[in-house]
């Protein structure tokens, strides 16, 4: 005899691996992502750098304040770059938001909402916004879920201090 399975068996079974293809593969699509923009961040923000640097001194007081925070931009894509591809303990250790999901994304989202001024920046921030967003939406979704499988993995033999979630 052959079994067939009725609607709600197959809707409970591709439910159940859909889940946990999700679980699986966002992290690493988030990663990339947020690889991405803040390496585009970091790109941009140099570039702007060095146009306000070629340009007139026509209002040093702005053109310094720019400065600034495209400087303070470019320093923050590259610490995200690095946390994004592997995150070094010592980093971690004294800026701990770094190592959570949400705190990820509301680093993106901040950094995103920094870079609206040239039609370059709109992209750029645009793509930010739009990446913090999911990275805040993703784990909040997912700590519902998590929250009755059991407690998270904590990877304290990688070097990363306890209690620092790195994982979606």
């Amino acid at each position: 005899t052959q079994s067939t399975w009725g609607h709600s068996e197959c809707l409970f079974f591709f439910e159940k691996h859909a889940f946990y293809l999700m679980k699986q593969y966002l992290p690493i699509l988030f990663r990339v992502l947020g690889s991405l923009g803040a390496c585009a961040t970091s790109i941009y923000c140099v570039w702007r750098l060095i146009v306000i640097g070629e340009g007139e001194a026509q209002d040093s007081e702005a053109n310094m304040r720019e400065c600034i925070l495209y400087g303070y931009l470019v320093l923050f894509g590259i610490m995200s770059t690095i946390t994004e591809v592997r995150p070094p303990a010592f980093l971690l250790h004294h800026v701990t938001f770094l190592g959570s999901t949400t705190g990820r994304g509301f680093l993106y989202f901040f950094m995103g909402s920094l870079l609206f001024k040239f039609w370059v920046g709109y992209f750029v921030g645009c793509y930010m916004l739009v990446v913090g967003l999911l990275h805040i939406f993703a784990c909040s979704l997912f700590a519902k879920s998590s929250a009755t499988a059991g407690p998270s993995r904590s990877s304290g033999a990688s070097g990363i201090p306890e209690g620092i979630d790195v994982q979606l």
